[in-house]
């Protein structure tokens, strides 16, 4: 079973390979970034078959999407585990 299926109908923050650059995000999600330099939070999540090593970078944006929830309201969605490690270094 693939990530897709495995965590079909949960709620996931972007993820990208470390060396995305943020023009790269910027153009695929039509937005405008600012990034703060440095990760807030580094993470580690085991699977049975792989190992995610996780930076987690706060950006921020002016631009407004149907897609955006507020971070107040994300908790109301159903995450992963490894999205919830993230998530609790927004709060």
């Amino acid at each position: 079973m693939n990530e897709s299926n495995l965590l079909k109908g949960m709620y996931k923050f972007p993820k990208y390979d470390i060396d995305t650059s943020i023009g790269t995000i910027e153009e695929e999600l039509n937005l405008k970034l600012s990034q703060l330099k440095e990760p807030i939070a580094e993470e580690k999540h085991v699977f049975t078959h792989q190992v995610w090593y996780m930076n987690v970078y706060l950006l921020y944006t002016n631009s407004e999407s149907e897609h955006f929830i507020k971070i107040k309201d994300v908790s109301d969605y159903p995450m992963s585990v490894a999205m919830q490690k993230v998530f609790k270094h927004l709060n």
